[in-house]
């Protein structure tokens, strides 16, 4: 998974936060100009999987065909992130996980997994 997130240009990563904020409002906390070009370390890493494992749960409307295509599923993308998220959360906070965060709760509590998406919502609220 670490080689598929090195090769994910900054054009996939931009079509796939802006399709997320143009019909979901949670995803608007996410800043285009916090994220990396490539995801390169944990801390980009995280924010990017977890954006891409929203997008993948619920494509929205405006999704564009290379994105889809590039794209994996998004049980890869979310267990990716909560191993990350795990490791770094009790780590010094950053930005970018800061935002991963209650993105990550949105996406467990809207798969109905609400314990899971109480205890990111309640490290984002610590941090």
């Amino acid at each position: 998974m670490d080689a598929h997130m090195e090769g994910i240009s900054s054009s996939i990563i931009v079509q796939a936060v802006n399709g997320l904020t143009a019909e979901y409002p949670k995803p608007s906390m996410v800043h285009l100009s916090t994220l990396p070009g490539t995801p390169r370390q944990q801390d980009d890493t995280v924010l990017v999987a977890t954006i891409f494992a929203a997008h993948t749960a619920q494509p929205p409307q405006s999704s564009h065909i290379a994105l889809e295509e590039t794209l994996r599923g998004r049980s890869s993308y979310e267990d990716y992130a909560e191993s990350l998220l795990s490791a770094l959360t009790f780590s010094s906070p950053n930005v970018l996980v800061v935002q991963a965060l209650p993105l990550m709760a949105a996406l467990k509590g809207s798969s109905g997994e609400l314990n899971e998406g109480w205890m990111h919502c309640g490290g984002d609220s610590d941090l």
